[in-house]
């Protein structure tokens, strides 16, 4: 007998229409056959023996026929599984659903009953029509519906043999597409055009939804354009990370392969901004050298009416004492203009404290020029010494470039005495120094 190679080019399924609604046994099956040295087998009748063959290779043989068929021109045959001639068994009889199907394909190049095994291939799809005609004996899992099949009777797997859930699609794919199980694409490009994933539970009105929004959708201008959104309809989103070192992250910017992280809530529910590891309740971090990258907290107040002002409130204990960093619009007229465009560092609790806690740590006073270029009125030193028109205090008060005036001619300079007595030392219409004893101060 001729050697001969044998090479299956497609199986697709055959979907008839029949009248009496009864599903087709049978799926096309082509392929091409050609002798030891490559050349195809051309207007030559050959037969063919196929076996469905059940389970795991070598498998067991659950029908199996015969055909006799003359290849065309380019040497390839077409068949109808199902039409042939009958060896053993029924194929509307082959339970499809329970196990892996493989198609044995024998043949005889001179059209006899002298057949060679030219191999087994893995029946990936099952015959969708032959599967679902079952359905009318009761036997199928799939039965049809109005809108097209369900199934009520357990789980579906995917890729498994053992699913635990309704739907289980398992898959060892470390690369690229085939990572992606589930696939939903709305080709429509209308201005309406979306897609969504939609979750409910109880009743039907409540729901929660994984939404994308096409390029062309213009409802609400572009709000929603090219967005993807996890939205609910019931009482809210919840983020949640149940192991207990688990954290959520904020991903922005850059590509699918590396965009780069911009905020997370770790474990203890501390948020961080520009940090992987925040320390706070609220962390934020960057490396911005100039401009207004370095702003890192903007609170503004839009209105401008004449009550306009915002404030950040710092309160530790009973609510009513607190601390806040205050500013006034240019428009705000309580009081006449005592507050208007003023920031105010105030306390509703005992006072205010500047606090230098460094050992060479200085308090500086700042005031006109710019914000690049305010200079320096008065600072307070690590000894406490305070300084006006310079940074080097050596007394307690040193004035530099100026003068200090006492404007109210019943007051002075207090001066305390060896024994322990107070004078106030104040000056004479003619320029002479005038002392007066007083009570000390307290």
């Amino acid at each position: 007998m001729k050697n001969v190679l044998f090479w299956i080019i497609a199986m697709t399924l055959s979907l008839p229409v029949i009248a009496q609604s009864q599903p087709p046994q049978a799926f096309n099956y082509q392929g091409i056959a050609r002798d030891i040295s490559g050349n195809p087998l051309v207007n030559k009748n050959i037969s063919l023996r196929l076996s469905i063959l059940q389970g795991a290779l070598p498998g067991s043989p659950v029908y199996q026929e015969t055909h006799n068929v003359t290849t065309n021109k380019l040497g390839i045959f077409a068949i109808e599984v199902g039409h042939g001639s009958i060896e053993f068994g029924l194929l509307d009889n082959v339970q499809w659903g329970i196990a892996d199907h493989y198609i044995q394909v024998e043949l005889d190049p001179d059209g006899g009953t002298n057949y060679s095994l030219l191999g087994e291939s893995q029946l990936l799809s099952v015959p969708y029509a032959l599967y679902a005609g079952n359905a009318a004996s009761g036997e199928a899992f799939w039965q049809p519906n109005a809108n097209g099949i369900h199934y009520n009777e357990g789980n579906v797997g995917i890729g498994t043999d053992n699913p635990t859930a309704k739907l289980s699609i398992h898959g060892n794919d470390p690369v690229l597409n085939d990572r992606i199980y589930i696939d939903l694409n709305n080709e429509s490009t209308s201005n309406r055009s979306l897609v969504w994933v939609n979750l409910s539970a109880g009743e039907p009105n409540s729901a929660t939804s994984l939404q994308h929004f096409a390029e062309t959708y213009d409802f609400d201008g572009d709000k929603y354009s090219d967005f993807g959104i996890l939205a609910s309809s019931g009482r809210g989103i919840i983020l949640r990370a149940d192991d207990p070192s688990g954290v959520i992250k904020f991903f922005a910017g850059g590509s699918i392969q590396s965009s780069p992280e911009r905020m997370r809530i770790n474990e203890l529910g501390n948020v961080g901004i520009g940090t992987q590891n925040p320390a706070y309740k609220l962390s934020i971090e960057g490396l911005d050298d100039t401009g207004d990258a370095r702003n890192y907290l903007h609170l503004n107040n839009q209105s401008t009416s004449n009550r306009s002002f915002v404030w950040m409130s710092l309160t530790a204990g009973e609510p009513n004492s607190t601390t806040s960093l205050q500013h006034f619009s240019e428009t705000y007229d309580f009081d006449g203009d005592k507050y208007t465009d003023f920031g105010i560092l105030a306390s509703s609790g005992r006072g205010i404290i500047l606090r230098a806690d460094d050992p060479n740590g200085v308090i500086k006073f700042l005031a006109g020029g710019s914000i690049q270029s305010s200079p320096e009125r008065m600072r307070i030193n690590e000894l406490g010494n305070v300084g006006i028109g310079t940074q080097t205090p050596s007394a307690r008060v040193q004035v530099a470039g100026g003068d200090v005036y006492i404007q109210d001619i019943d007051n002075g300079v207090i001066m305390k005495s060896p024994d322990g007595g107070c004078w106030r030392l104040t000056v004479n219409n003619d320029g002479t120094i005038k002392t007066s004893a007083i009570t000390c101060p307290d």
